[in-house]
């Protein structure tokens, strides 16, 4: 199998807790110098499984 990723986009589980999920937000709000990529990246992956469903 490949896998092709962004070197922005944070390797994440499949099922995450509410407690990781807000973790990860509070991390990338507070400092994270790549914080605007990684958003970008994280919504046009989401936009991607949404359409191909």
């Amino acid at each position: 199998m490949d896998a092709y990723l962004s070197r922005n986009f944070p390797a994440l589980p499949r099922q995450i807790t509410t407690e990781y999920a807000g973790a990860m937000t509070k991390a990338l709000r507070t400092g994270d110098p790549r914080e605007f990529a990684v958003n970008r990246d994280s919504a046009v992956a989401l936009a991607a499984e949404s359409s191909a469903r």
